[in-house]
């Protein structure tokens, strides 16, 4: 009997491929993310130290140029953190959309691997059965020799 093939290696391969650009896709995302999320403690951090900075260097006055100093370096890390804010959730979007590639990736090769294994499966048995014929065939050829003698 022939050695079992499979045609549509090729096209396994690919799905193997897709799958891992999905997972490294996927992995940097959540990197990013993490990065993000630092980032955003950092900012937020920042803005309660200007404030606690600010209580402990003008307990006695409290002029209204230096109200308005603390007032933009507040705005300003308002702004800071907003923006971190924004790239973290469009980042924690786009990780929602890597995973959902990855796991859509991962079922396409699935499929291509079943039906692999379906055909692996299909080429025991015929292999089996064809075992089984030929030793039928045997068997019955010398039971044809022996009523012959």
């Amino acid at each position: 009997m022939k050695k079992f093939s499979f045609n549509l290696r090729a096209l396994l391969e690919l799905r193997e491929w897709e799958e891992q650009l999905a997972r490294q896709t996927f992995s940097q995302t959540v990197q990013e993310i993490s990065t993000l999320e630092d980032k955003t403690r950092r900012v937020d951090e920042e803005k309660d130290s200007i404030c606690r900075d600010w209580d402990k260097s003008h307990t006695r006055s409290f002029s209204r140029n230096e109200r308005l100093a603390l007032n933009a370096a507040i705005a300003d890390a308002s702004q800071a953190f907003k923006k971190v804010r924004d790239a973290l959730v469009t980042a924690e979007q786009r990780r929602d959309e890597a995973l959902s590639r990855m796991k859509q990736a991962a079922r396409k090769k699935k499929v291509v691997a079943n039906l692999k294994q379906r055909r692996l499966e299909e080429y025991h048995a015929e292999a089996l059965r064809q075992e089984t014929i030929e030793i039928e065939d045997i068997y019955n050829a010398r039971s044809i020799e022996r009523r012959g003698i």
